[in-house]
C-alpha cells in the first residue's frame, strides 16, 4: 500500500516499518502452503500479535505497544510509537486498508487485485495476475483446480474441477 504513504505526504517517514510488517506476519503464519490461503489467514492475526506494554504509555497517555524482536526479547520493534504516535496510528491505518483490499480481492477476484495493484504500476499488476492466471491453468490442467461453492473463487479449497479442452483449438 505505497499510495497510502507517499513522500509528498507530510508523515511519510511515520509509514509503517518493514520489519514490524514481516514479523507480525511470520508470527500469524502458521504453515499456508497456498499464497492467497496465506493472506487470507496471516492478516486478520497481524494484530493478535501485537502486545500491551503494560509499563509504559505513549505521549497520547495509550498504553505502549510491544513488538518484540524474535532474535533479541529485549528489543521492541514498536518503541518508535511511544515517542511519535502518528506510526502506530498509520500502521494500524495501513492494516485496515490491507484488511479492505483482501476483502475486496476475495468477494470480487482479480480484477479489484488490478485496482489495488495500480499503484505500483502497471507493469508490476500485469506481471501479478498472469503469474496468477498461469498457475489456475496448470492447476486445472493437473485437475487440482478446486471451486468454493459460497463465495465462486477459484483456489485448493472446495469442490475439485474437472480438466476440460478447448475444442475451438483443434480446428
Amino acid at each position: 500500500h505505497r499510495d497510502m504513504f507517499y513522500s509528498d505526504r507530510d508523515d511519510s517517514d511515520d509509514k509503517p516499518i518493514s520489519i514490524i510488517i514481516t514479523t507480525l506476519a511470520a508470527r500469524a503464519y502458521d504453515g499456508e502452503a497456498d499464497i492467497l490461503e496465506a493472506l487470507r489467514n496471516v492478516v486478520p492475526k497481524m494484530l493478535d500479535q501485537i502486545e500491551d506494554h503494560s509499563s509504559k504509555f505513549d505521549i497520547k497517555g495509550r498504553v505502549a505497544k510491544l513488538i518484540t524482536n524474535p532474535v533479541n526479547s529485549e528489543e521492541n520493534f514498536a518503541d518508535k510509537w511511544i515517542e511519535h504516535p502518528q506510526r502506530r496510528d498509520n500502521f494500524y491505518e495501513w492494516h485496515e486498508k490491507l484488511e479492505k483490499d483482501l476483502d475486496n480481492f476475495f468477494s470480487k477476484g482479480l480484477g479489484s487485485l488490478n485496482e489495488s495493484l495500480s499503484p505500483f504500476g502497471n507493469k508490476v499488476a500485469e506481471k501479478v495476475i498472469t503469474a496468477m492466471g498461469d498457475r489456475m491453468k496448470q492447476k486445472r490442467e493437473n485437475g487440482n483446480l478446486k471451486i468454493l461453492g459460497a463465495t465462486g473463487l477459484l483456489g485448493d479449497q472446495g469442490d475439485k474441477i474437472s480438466n476440460h479442452n478447448f475444442h475451438a483449438e483443434d480446428e
